[in-house]
């Protein structure tokens, strides 16, 4: 869910239909529900009022269609725009290869970002200091210039062509993110980063290299779905949430606190 700039919500997902207590025909032992159908792109008010000018057609008295296949994840811009991203290759009838950009103010799409993949998109992160999405998924390119799982775009995205994420083998990523300082984490099912063992989680320097010292954790398994940042004392508290039951080759429950010292 996120709030574009008027305060109202907006939800993306893979439901049907949204449906609300309609109050003047209902009565305390029989509530009257109204049903809309929206294919998982809808907006409402700080009530839950449904609003009909976002992502809806008059003509046929229901949402546009959506995605015609899964969103996985999402991620809102600066500006409110938010990319959705997926298994999908069509969203509203059009051809959108993963990714698809929605337009804040009406839920249609918006060519305020561009961009498509040859695979599935696992995450979407995105940092407003540096100003950089991160796509994950398990695909080879990204508009068409090959990668290996993981591209670091701009606002518009556009390749951000000073990072390039190595390649990795015996599994793909599922998570990466840049931090504030412009480093990344990275995590997924691979062995090797870069040919050099990193049982599914590194820290990596700004150009995409693994940072020296920080770099001697063992096996991670699992799946990170978010982090946090903080600054303490001068150095980066990185708090990684998702399901994972093992960092460090230590038992976890699927929450972890690490310290990077600059």
């Amino acid at each position: 869910t996120y709030v574009d700039r008027a305060g109202k919500y907006i939800t993306v997902g893979n439901y049907n239909t949204y449906s609300s207590i309609y109050y003047p025909n209902s009565t305390v032992g029989s509530l009257q529900l109204d049903v809309i159908t929206s294919l998982g792109l809808t907006k409402m008010d700080e009530l839950g009022n449904f609003d009909s000018t976002f992502n809806y057609d008059y003509t046929t008295k229901k949402s546009f269609a959506g995605a015609n296949g899964s969103v996985i994840t999402s991620a809102q811009l600066y500006g409110g725009q938010i990319v959705l991203g997926g298994t999908f290759t069509t969203f509203h009838g059009k051809p959108a290869s993963r990714l698809v950009c929605i337009d804040p103010a009406t839920g249609l799409i918006s060519d305020a970002f561009s961009g498509s993949t040859d695979g599935p998109v696992y995450k979407i992160t995105y940092n407003v200091n540096t100003e950089r999405l991160v796509i994950t998924g398990n695909f080879k390119h990204y508009n068409g210039v090959a990668l290996n799982g993981v591209a670091v775009v701009k606002e518009d995205g556009s390749l951000d062509t000073d990072i390039l994420i190595k390649p990795m083998t015996e599994g793909v990523p599922t998570y990466c993110a840049q931090l504030n300082d412009g480093r990344f984490i990275i995590s997924g099912t691979f062995v090797k980063y870069d040919n050099i063992v990193r049982s599914g989680f590194a820290i990596l320097n700004q150009d995409g290299t693994l940072a020296g010292g920080y770099n001697n954790t063992g096996l991670f398994r699992g799946r990170i779905y978010g982090h946090a940042e903080k600054d303490v004392f001068g150095a980066t508290a990185l708090y990684l949430v998702g399901n994972f039951d093992r960092f460090d080759n230590r038992e976890v429950g699927n929450i972890v606190k690490i310290v990077l010292n600059k």
